[in-house]
């Protein structure tokens, strides 16, 4: 995680418990809790766009798609980045395993995961179903993406865990 993201991330978290304070200690005045809004404001939106960042595989994939706009193509764009989701999951699932301290938190994780693997599957499961009897060639591209963002979702997910354990163990 780099430098920029931390410094935001641990404003923003400042900010909050600031704000948390002036809004629950007795005595404070709207006017104190007005003066502190646009900072909190500021901070939110430098967080936001900070940590709001495109993945490169996003990129990757949007790059894909301007090059061609049939729908054959850009399954292709989806199937690739389905891919590449798929093992920035298990890269990233790995990556976390060596920053847990415990055997505890390793196989608290990996019973997450198992049970997050049977989710998904539940998931593509019901994701398919969605289009049972449809028509057409852009509906196999919806299933993909839908399958995906699953898969993207938990690997942001995880991730985010990985970026907790930079900062505060490292």
């Amino acid at each position: 995680m780099n430098y920029q993201r931390r410094c935001c991330i641990l404003l923003s978290f400042i900010l909050a418990l600031l704000f948390t304070h002036c809004t629950f200690e007795k005595g404070s005045t709207n006017r104190e809790l007005a003066e502190i809004l646009p900072a909190v404001s500021l901070f939110s939106h430098l967080v936001d766009s900070t940590i709001s960042e495109k993945h490169a595989i996003d990129l990757a994939m949007e790059g894909c798609f301007a090059q061609e706009a049939s729908n054959l193509h850009i399954r292709k764009c989806l199937a690739e980045a389905f891919q590449q989701w798929d093992e920035e999951l298990n890269i990233i699932y790995k990556t976390l395993r060596t920053k847990l301290q415990s055997q505890g938190q390793k196989d608290a994780l990996k019973a997450s995961q198992l049970e997050w693997i049977k989710f998904r599957d539940l998931e593509y499961v019901f994701i398919e179903s969605q289009f049972e009897g449809l028509e057409g060639s852009m509906y196999p591209n919806l299933i993909i993406q839908y399958k995906m963002e699953i898969i993207r979702q938990r690997t942001l997910q995880l991730k985010g865990y990985v970026d907790f354990h930079e900062i505060h163990f490292e």
